[in-house]
């Protein structure tokens, strides 16, 4: 039996199936569980890009290896280390003004004091992201009203698992938690426009573009071309996640 499942591209709903490639006589070149596009005749070629997203992200292994959990204290370090250790040339690709970057032990610091308070006064609140029993990334948010809304932030610590369509069912699984335990009303997202990666995937998750505009998004930031994401809750509630 095929799996079916929706996806939005450009605002126009498109249906990928996964089939059984003999019983469906697809041919020598198709492969069983491929993801395949419905209906869509010669424009099935103009969204190749996407469909090998789907592929990899539908796939056994990251279905069943993938995960999300809260911030603990034995992450802090985890932290601290990928912002002080990272390539200066990816920090900059993040729009990072490396002048202005904390040093380890301060980011340290400020991960554990927000640990200590309860989520209602918090003004960061961050989710870890695992593969397996891995961490491999973490999605955090700042600029945190508890109940109202907050500022996210995407990262994959390792270079080798980025661009390998884990973004999306990352940041799914997150957007549970801030919704969930910051019962949060707004979510909104300011990455680079420079930087293609989180803004796909915001684009894929489902967060509706607001407009682009040049200013200073963080404390650690230049000044930049930035584009604007939102997520209301409304919003997530019908994406069904």
């Amino acid at each position: 039996m095929a799996a079916v499942r929706s996806l939005i591209v450009n605002g126009r709903r498109w249906t990928v199936c996964s089939l059984n490639a003999r019983t469906a006589g697809l041919g020598p070149e198709a492969v069983d569980g491929q993801w395949l596009l419905l209906g869509c005749g010669n424009e099935a070629s103009v969204l190749k890009s996407w469909i090998e997203d789907v592929n990899q992200v539908f796939s056994p292994m990251h279905a069943t290896s993938l995960s999300v959990r809260e911030l603990d204290e034995s992450d802090v370090d985890l932290i601290a280390n990928y912002w002080s250790q990272a390539d200066p040339d990816y920090l900059t690709g993040l729009g990072v003004d490396l002048s202005k970057l904390p040093s380890r032990d301060d980011f340290a610091k400020m991960l554990t004091d927000q640990l200590k308070l309860p989520l209602e006064l918090r003004q960061s609140y961050c989710t870890i992201w695992q593969e397996g029993q891995q961490a491999i990334g973490h999605c955090n948010v700042n600029k945190l009203v508890f109940g109202q809304e907050a500022f996210m932030h995407l990262h994959l610590w390792r270079p080798e698992l980025r661009h390998q369509g884990l973004g999306m069912p990352l940041v799914r699984q997150s957007l549970k938690l801030f919704f969930g335990r910051l019962e949060l009303q707004n979510l909104i997202c300011e990455p680079y426009a420079l930087n293609p990666a989180p803004n796909g995937v915001l684009a894929k998750v489902g967060f509706d573009f607001v407009k682009q505009y040049m200013t200073v998004p963080g404390t650690i930031n230049f000044e930049q071309k930035v584009n604007r994401w939102h997520m209301s809750r409304v919003r997530f509630a019908s994406l069904g996640t």
